[in-house]
């Protein structure tokens, strides 16, 4: 159907659908909180706010505290770095869990438990080495969880992997070093 004059179709006006809605005054100074519900908890886990730094053939200890000054022994508390499992210290039900620990830190993890009743707690990693340099994250769940993040630095001496050309052969060897002309 054209309107006639101006060749156009006509179609009825929807303007009224461009208008913004207007805001009645008493719902304007309204403010909504966003709460989540799921991942977090009634507590705030923290570590500190500085890198923890050791010397190489050290120990380590990796604390962590609620945000409350309640206890945390009937809760699970999980040291980990990149990934939740295999973790580096699982502790739950008041005892290790090596089952869910990674194999490079079995038998060099102590649960530090002296706080446990104030909200704190660590791990100690004993004799650190340049693979332990990095983040780790601290994992407290009672209901539902909450956790922080920790950077340890490793500092000294290191051994690098380093490529060395045997004199017997041509071919490329990776190797800590030799002493001797016989790699």
């Amino acid at each position: 159907m054209a309107i006639p004059g101006n060749g156009r179709r006509a179609f009825p006006s929807f303007n009224w659908l461009r208008k913004r809605p207007r805001v009645p005054r008493w719902l304007s100074g309204l403010r909504i909180q966003y709460c989540p519900c799921c991942g977090s908890a009634d507590f705030e886990v923290s570590g500190p706010d500085t890198p923890v730094q050791v010397q190489v053939g050290e120990d380590a200890e990796l604390w962590c505290h609620l945000s409350l000054n309640i206890s945390v022994e009937d809760m699970e508390l999980r040291w980990y770095r990149d990934r939740l499992s295999p973790a580096v210290y699982v502790h739950r039900n008041g005892s290790d869990v090596q089952e869910e620990q990674m194999e490079s830190y079995r038998g060099r993890t102590t649960f530090v438990n002296d706080s446990v009743a104030q909200g704190r707690a660590a791990v100690r990693i004993h004799n650190v080495g340049a693979l332990d340099n990095g983040t780790f994250h601290c994992r407290f769940t009672d209901k539902d969880f909450n956790e922080a993040t920790l950077w340890l630095r490793v500092a000294g001496k290191f051994q690098p992997v380093r490529p060395l050309v045997s004199p017997r052969a041509s071919s490329l060897k990776f190797g800590p070093g030799c002493s001797s002309s016989a790699c």
